[in-house]
């Protein structure tokens, strides 16, 4: 009787172990097909033209770099934009300069940002990493709005806390600056 219930009871494991086994890799199995979309789902995508690649190829032949040409010939007044024979609407002037329906306002925010932001990063940064432009396209990815390095996922801001000996201020201003090319890339 013993033997018996001892069978019954190693059956009844046996039958409940391959279930449960049967539920676990029916689990990974479609965790592993749902896992690329959630990673998907997180990092940003582009949804727009690259600003800067759109600059480049339209724009720099008669304007050199954008970042160049913003803090050279534009300033900001009262917040606004105003180039040198464009004072009362560079908005306007943009709109009607060979500009994609619907990108002058993108451009627009680029240039301003531009023409506020000291060139640190070609200042500092360009000798290894050439334009910020090109090192996010090479090196970062924004997830949740967060920067990361494509290579290993690292965020970006704790691996500026050990380059270089970055100040906090230098690390927040670099930081900055480099989302902000992030989402000029990779258009929101």
């Amino acid at each position: 009787m013993k033997n018996t219930m001892n069978q019954n009871f190693r059956s009844f494991f046996d039958v409940l172990v391959s279930f449960n086994i049967a539920r676990l890799l029916l689990l990974l199995f479609v965790f592993s097909l749902l896992l690329p979309q959630m990673l998907a789902a997180t990092e940003k995508k582009p949804t727009g033209p690259d600003l800067h690649k759109f600059w480049d190829r339209n724009c720099s032949e008669c304007h050199s770099h954008s970042g160049d040409f913003a803090r050279t010939f534009l300033k900001v007044v009262d917040g606004k934009l105003q180039g040198p024979l464009h004072k009362e609407s560079f908005q306007l002037f943009l709109h009607n300069h060979y500009l994609v329906k619907n990108q002058e306002s993108a451009i627009y925010d680029m240039l301003l940002a531009e023409t506020e932001t000291p060139p640190r990063f070609k200042d500092e940064c360009s000798s290894c990493h050439n334009r910020a432009a090109e090192f996010v396209r090479t090196s970062l990815v924004l997830k949740d709005g967060e920067l990361h390095s494509n290579k290993d996922d690292s965020k970006t801001g704790d691996f500026l806390q050990s380059h270089q000996d970055l100040k906090s201020d230098d690390v927040a201003f670099f930081l900055t600056l480099l989302t902000r090319v992030a989402n000029e890339v990779y258009r929101p």
